[in-house]
């Protein structure tokens, strides 16, 4: 078993790789709980902007034509979301190809 030597202290190959494992889980969880809140706002705006826009008086129940409005506000919303999502993915893509197009051609 290897070590490796970090400041004063010693540490075996094993105590690295669990540390980076449990880095990585973190990273994972933490990815995942920003997700849950981006997804959380997205549908208490969602509804709020669709209930505004389709519910003129409010009653004890949605009637047909505000159901449909609802239904489609809510459409027009994710597809827009996921347009905007997909886009900015993309340019981050093309950002970080590049970015190390770049590096390389330093090197």
């Amino acid at each position: 078993m290897g070590t490796l030597y970090t400041g004063c202290t010693l540490k075996t190959d094993t105590e690295t790789e669990t540390k980076t494992e449990t880095e990585t889980e973190m990273r994972r969880r933490f990815k995942q709980a920003a997700t849950a809140v981006t997804v959380q706002h997205m549908l208490s705006k969602l509804a709020t902007q669709c209930f505004r826009k389709c519910v003129a008086r409010p009653q004890e129940s949605l009637d047909g034509r505000e159901e449909r409005c609802i239904v489609l506000c809510m459409d027009r919303y994710v597809d827009s979301f996921n347009l905007v999502a997909r886009a900015y993915g993309n340019r981050l893509q093309r950002e970080l190809k590049k970015s190390l197009e770049r590096e390389s051609e330093k090197q």
